[in-house]
């Protein structure tokens, strides 16, 4: 996870974007196709990420702004990779 941390900004598709979605970890894998060049740490952090569906879905759920569980919308930021970090999952429900 820490990793995903560290390239966060490679995957991300802009300066101002403070998600990475599903589709950038998919470019970032090779999975589909993209005008982006991503590092070869990048890409297989993307691949493995997208081998674990249930880490990618609590990453994906995450935190809220009160610090509850976040939304599933296919995408998820940096204070969700820290969650996952300081307690090894994202809070429950």
């Amino acid at each position: 996870m820490q990793g995903v941390k560290d390239n966060f900004r490679q995957f991300t598709a802009g300066a101002n974007d403070d998600y990475i979605n599903v589709n950038e970890l998919k470019e970032a894998a090779g999975v589909i196709p993209s005008n982006r060049t991503f590092s070869p740490e990048a890409q297989q952090l993307a691949a493995e990420l997208l081998k674990r569906p249930g880490l990618l879905r609590e990453l994906d759920i995450g935190v809220n702004s009160q610090g509850g569980a976040g939304d599933e919308d296919r995408r998820f930021n940096m204070a969700d990779i820290d969650e996952t970090l300081k307690y090894g999952h994202a809070p429950a429900g």
